[in-house]
């Protein structure tokens, strides 16, 4: 056979892939009262440089609040949001994050709304004057006379309690 070869130079590059942003962080209270402001900080970059977005679900409307950030290329960048919750309740806050090629990476974390006034507990058991022996174990009972916005059906956190031997 005959061998034709061809003038000219061709560059073979590959087709640029686009990558999701990355969410590296995120922070935010755990608990809030009933109308106190929370702020919640978002940790952000775009591995291809472009400019990020952010949409928000606070997951106590049916509307999304859009804030689109000031354009800027920066690696990772934090964004700060504030909401203010109008009613007790668990909420979970949403955070998406886009880029310019429509890619999103999203992230959420719990916030527990309500009513944080102080609790008592009661200790029912020792009542006082007991003898422990060393080594022994012992039962201590004690009965937590706070308020509890937790609705039926939901999720709520549990009290912690620290008990120390005086």
């Amino acid at each position: 056979g005959m061998t034709q070869s061809i003038p000219g130079s061709y560059i073979c590059s590959p087709t640029p892939t686009s990558q999701s942003p990355v969410i590296s962080g995120i922070s935010g209270p755990q608990s809030l009262n009933v109308n106190q402001q929370g702020t919640w900080s978002v940790i952000a970059s775009d591995p291809s440089g472009g400019n990020l977005s952010y949409s928000i679900r606070w997951g106590d409307e049916t509307s999304v609040d859009n804030a689109p950030n000031a354009s800027s290329a920066v690696p990772a960048q934090t964004s700060t949001f504030t909401h203010t919750y109008l009613r007790a309740g668990v909420f979970t806050p949403t955070f998406t994050v886009r880029n310019n090629a429509g890619l999103s990476a999203q992230t959420s974390l719990t916030v527990n709304v309500g009513n944080t006034t102080s609790s008592s507990i009661t200790v029912l058991s020792p009542n006082g004057g007991e003898t422990w022996t060393k080594g022994t174990t012992q039962t201590i009972q004690w009965q937590n006379n706070g308020t509890s916005n937790c609705q039926v059906g939901s999720t709520c956190a549990s009290p912690t309690y620290d008990i120390q031997l005086v």
